[in-house]
């Protein structure tokens, strides 16, 4: 079956699948730093007082949880606070690339991220992700899942995106959202997010609240103010 006759029959089936089985579904994912060679920071570091204070915050970092929560042709996705005592709190690189303090929140009509990042409430709309369909598979868990390319992304090495039509619901962690089902796992340039609970149709499900509070404003907006307060993935 090619490509295009695959989109088609998605584009039939999944808002039946929608409607009928999923009234809620909670993912819960694991951010990990991929395993890097640091050679070439370690040799910026003898001479490097910034180089070494990177080197240092990478060798730092520790894994991160993160949630998806989905209901109503809706989604929430948030990054869970690691509980530290110590007073003197480190800086962990993949609590930010994780996606950190912002809330990132989508319906069938917008995708935002909401937060106070950089001292002002803001709602950030997110550019919509473009994705080159694949044929490659795997099972993730119990899911069987297709691979996705983000084409439109920025990053010298693109977004890669499993995605399952077992939940044909188009959420995914951050805001890598549009492919015909559920993202359980995503590898970004440094960082994999792995999903690690799938829960659907829980009694307990608590209703999503759609974040009002701050200014709205767009993505290119956003990347202007916060020139230098940032990396790309």
């Amino acid at each position: 079956m090619t490509m295009k006759k695959i989109t088609l029959l998605l584009l039939i089936i999944s808002p039946w699948c929608n409607a009928q089985n999923f009234e809620n579904v909670t993912i819960n994912y694991k951010v990990s730093q991929k395993e890097r060679d640091f050679k070439d920071l370690k040799e910026k570091a003898k001479t490097s007082a910034s180089a070494q204070q990177l080197l240092w915050y990478y060798e730092d970092a520790i894994d991160v949880n993160a949630t998806l929560r989905i209901c109503n042709k809706e989604s929430i996705y948030d990054v869970e606070e690691s509980l530290d005592n110590d007073a003197n709190k480190k800086l962990n690189l993949t609590y930010f690339q994780a996606g950190g303090k912002k809330q990132y929140y989508s319906d069938t009509e917008e995708l935002f991220t909401s937060s106070d990042v950089t001292g002002e409430y803001l709602r950030v709309t997110q550019e919509k992700k473009e994705w080159e369909l694949l044929k490659d598979t795997k099972k993730i868990g119990i899911y069987s899942c297709f691979k996705a390319i983000n084409i439109n992304s920025t990053s010298k090495i693109k977004p890669i995106a499993w995605y399952t039509l077992e939940l044909p619901l188009s959420y995914g962690p951050r805001e890598f959202n549009g492919l015909p089902g559920v993202i359980l796992e995503l590898e970004l340039k440094n960082y994999i997010f792995k999903s690690t609970t799938i829960s659907i149709n829980s009694s307990s499900f608590e209703p999503i609240e759609k974040p009002t509070k701050g200014k709205k404003i767009t993505y290119a907006e956003w990347r202007e103010r916060a020139k230098g307060f940032f990396e790309n993935e």
